[in-house]
Protein backbone atom coordinates (compact mmCIF):
# COMPACT_ATOMS: atom_id res chain seq x y z
CA UNK A 1 0.00 0.00 0.00
CA UNK A 2 1.49 3.00 -0.73
CA UNK A 3 1.21 6.12 1.55
CA UNK A 4 -1.11 7.87 -0.96
CA UNK A 5 -4.80 6.43 0.90
CA UNK A 6 -2.84 7.15 3.91
CA UNK A 7 -1.61 11.10 3.11
CA UNK A 8 -5.08 11.61 1.42
CA UNK A 9 -7.13 10.72 4.68
CA UNK A 10 -5.22 12.86 7.20
CA UNK A 11 -5.38 15.46 4.81
CA UNK A 12 -9.20 15.76 4.59
CA UNK A 13 -10.14 14.53 8.17
CA UNK A 14 -7.43 18.16 9.27
CA UNK A 15 -9.48 20.00 7.19
CA UNK A 16 -13.09 18.41 8.44
CA UNK A 17 -11.50 18.60 12.33
CA UNK A 18 -10.30 22.47 11.57
CA UNK A 19 -13.82 23.45 9.61
CA UNK A 20 -16.04 21.66 12.46
CA UNK A 21 -14.01 23.57 15.53
CA UNK A 22 -15.05 26.93 15.32
CA UNK A 23 -18.69 25.03 15.69
CA UNK A 24 -18.05 24.53 19.18
CA UNK A 25 -18.40 27.77 20.39
CA UNK A 26 -21.67 28.33 18.76
CA UNK A 27 -24.59 29.12 20.80
CA UNK A 28 -27.21 27.04 20.34
CA UNK A 29 -30.43 29.16 21.44
CA UNK A 30 -30.45 32.68 23.23
CA UNK A 31 -30.14 31.36 26.52
CA UNK A 32 -28.16 28.34 26.02
CA UNK A 33 -24.76 26.58 24.74
CA UNK A 34 -26.34 23.47 24.45
CA UNK A 35 -30.31 22.08 23.81
CA UNK A 36 -32.60 19.55 23.49
CA UNK A 37 -30.68 16.24 25.15
CA UNK A 38 -27.15 17.71 24.98
CA UNK A 39 -27.28 18.92 28.84
CA UNK A 40 -28.57 15.60 29.93
CA UNK A 41 -25.60 13.73 27.84
CA UNK A 42 -22.60 16.38 29.40
CA UNK A 43 -24.28 16.23 32.82
CA UNK A 44 -24.10 12.54 32.63
CA UNK A 45 -20.16 13.01 31.55
CA UNK A 46 -19.69 15.26 34.36
CA UNK A 47 -20.71 12.53 36.60
CA UNK A 48 -18.65 9.97 35.11
CA UNK A 49 -16.04 11.93 35.64
CA UNK A 50 -16.54 13.44 39.25
CA UNK A 51 -18.34 10.52 40.95
CA UNK A 52 -17.80 7.87 38.50
CA UNK A 53 -21.80 7.23 38.23
CA UNK A 54 -24.64 8.04 35.91
CA UNK A 55 -26.32 9.71 39.02
CA UNK A 56 -27.04 13.01 37.99
CA UNK A 57 -29.12 14.18 41.07
CA UNK A 58 -25.98 16.41 42.64
CA UNK A 59 -25.25 18.07 39.24
CA UNK A 60 -28.41 19.12 39.09
CA UNK A 61 -28.87 20.00 42.00
CA UNK A 62 -25.12 21.88 42.20
CA UNK A 63 -26.29 23.32 38.99
CA UNK A 64 -23.31 22.25 36.95
CA UNK A 65 -25.40 22.43 34.07
CA UNK A 66 -25.30 26.42 33.89
CA UNK A 67 -21.78 26.67 32.32
CA UNK A 68 -23.28 25.30 29.18
CA UNK A 69 -27.40 25.81 29.49
CA UNK A 70 -27.99 29.21 31.45
CA UNK A 71 -31.66 28.31 31.14
CA UNK A 72 -33.87 25.66 33.48
CA UNK A 73 -33.33 22.36 32.45
CA UNK A 74 -36.59 19.91 32.30
CA UNK A 75 -37.03 16.68 34.15
CA UNK A 76 -35.81 14.00 32.26
CA UNK A 77 -33.93 11.66 34.29
CA UNK A 78 -35.77 8.34 36.06
CA UNK A 79 -35.93 9.09 39.88
CA UNK A 80 -34.74 6.03 41.24
CA UNK A 81 -36.20 4.26 44.38
CA UNK A 82 -33.10 5.60 46.21
CA UNK A 83 -33.50 9.14 45.14
CA UNK A 84 -30.74 8.90 41.89
CA UNK A 85 -31.08 10.59 39.13
CA UNK A 86 -30.45 8.82 36.10
CA UNK A 87 -30.50 10.03 32.50
CA UNK A 88 -33.04 7.75 30.22
CA UNK A 89 -30.24 8.47 27.23
CA UNK A 90 -27.18 6.41 26.01
CA UNK A 91 -24.41 6.43 28.15
CA UNK A 92 -21.80 5.73 25.59
CA UNK A 93 -21.56 9.19 24.83
CA UNK A 94 -21.16 10.37 28.07
CA UNK A 95 -18.43 7.75 28.63
CA UNK A 96 -16.76 9.25 26.06
CA UNK A 97 -16.94 12.65 26.77
CA UNK A 98 -16.31 12.07 30.81
CA UNK A 99 -11.94 13.14 30.34
CA UNK A 100 -12.80 16.02 28.46
CA UNK A 101 -15.66 17.77 30.31
CA UNK A 102 -13.79 16.62 33.59
CA UNK A 103 -10.37 18.29 32.60
CA UNK A 104 -12.15 20.98 30.22
CA UNK A 105 -16.20 21.40 30.83
CA UNK A 106 -18.54 21.37 27.77
CA UNK A 107 -16.12 22.97 25.52
CA UNK A 108 -13.54 20.44 25.35
CA UNK A 109 -16.19 17.83 25.17
CA UNK A 110 -17.42 19.81 22.07
CA UNK A 111 -13.96 19.94 20.82
CA UNK A 112 -13.57 16.49 20.88
CA UNK A 113 -16.58 16.02 18.88
CA UNK A 114 -14.26 18.51 16.30
CA UNK A 115 -11.57 16.07 16.20
CA UNK A 116 -13.98 12.83 15.58
CA UNK A 117 -15.51 13.89 12.99
CA UNK A 118 -12.44 14.91 11.49
CA UNK A 119 -11.43 11.43 12.44
CA UNK A 120 -14.34 9.99 10.91
CA UNK A 121 -13.98 11.98 7.59
CA UNK A 122 -10.22 10.54 7.16
CA UNK A 123 -11.46 7.05 7.81
CA UNK A 124 -14.12 7.57 5.01
CA UNK A 125 -11.44 8.33 2.97
CA UNK A 126 -9.17 5.62 3.23
CA UNK A 127 -11.92 2.90 3.44
CA UNK A 128 -13.24 4.44 0.04
CA UNK A 129 -9.61 4.28 -1.60
CA UNK A 130 -8.18 1.22 0.02
CA UNK A 131 -11.39 -1.13 0.54
CA UNK A 132 -13.33 0.54 -2.18
CA UNK A 133 -10.90 0.92 -4.86
CA UNK A 134 -12.42 4.79 -5.47
CA UNK A 135 -9.77 6.75 -7.01
CA UNK A 136 -7.85 9.26 -4.27
CA UNK A 137 -8.91 12.36 -5.94
CA UNK A 138 -12.79 10.90 -6.00
CA UNK A 139 -12.60 9.82 -2.47
CA UNK A 140 -11.43 13.83 -1.21
CA UNK A 141 -13.48 15.59 -3.04
CA UNK A 142 -17.03 13.44 -2.00
CA UNK A 143 -15.97 12.94 1.41
CA UNK A 144 -14.53 16.71 1.98
CA UNK A 145 -17.75 18.11 0.50
CA UNK A 146 -19.94 15.94 2.87
CA UNK A 147 -17.73 16.76 5.68
CA UNK A 148 -17.39 20.20 5.06
CA UNK A 149 -21.49 20.68 4.44
CA UNK A 150 -24.88 20.61 6.27
CA UNK A 151 -25.65 18.61 7.94
CA UNK A 152 -22.35 16.69 8.89
CA UNK A 153 -20.57 20.10 10.03
CA UNK A 154 -23.23 21.60 11.60
CA UNK A 155 -23.84 18.55 13.74
CA UNK A 156 -20.39 18.24 14.17
CA UNK A 157 -19.91 19.87 17.88
CA UNK A 158 -23.47 19.07 18.70
CA UNK A 159 -23.49 16.38 21.69
CA UNK A 160 -25.84 13.71 20.31
CA UNK A 161 -24.46 10.39 19.40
Amino acid sequence: MTRTPLRAAVLVGVLAMLWCIPGAWMRAAGNARTTADEPQYLMSAQSLWADGDLDVANQRAAGDYRAFHEAGLPLQEAIQPDGSRVSPHDPLLPAILAVPAGLGGWLAAKLLLAVLAGALAGLLVWTAIVRFGVPTRVAMIVVGACSLSAPLAVYATQVYP
